[in-house]
């Protein structure tokens, strides 16, 4: 079951301070939390729809056209 945690209101300078005064074995807990926060993993749909603006610009199948007579 997860912990409670609590909402801590904290500089970051005067985190880094607390830090300091910690234990080597406090520190290496620490480090060890940080490290196994899961990192939010993306979607490759996060993109769709940028760039969309320069496309309006463009003559799509000129494009497609050009981009094919330059592979030969």
């Amino acid at each position: 079951m997860p912990s409670k945690t609590k909402k801590l209101e904290i500089s970051f300078q005067k985190l880094l301070d607390t830090i300091e005064q910690l234990t080597p074995d406090e520190k290496v807990v620490i480090k060890n939390k940080l490290i196994r926060e899961k990192v939010k993993k993306h979607s490759i749909m996060e993109l769709e729809g940028l760039g969309a603006d320069l496309w309006k610009r463009i003559d799509v199948e000129k494009h497609i056209r050009k981009e094919r007579k330059s592979w030969d």
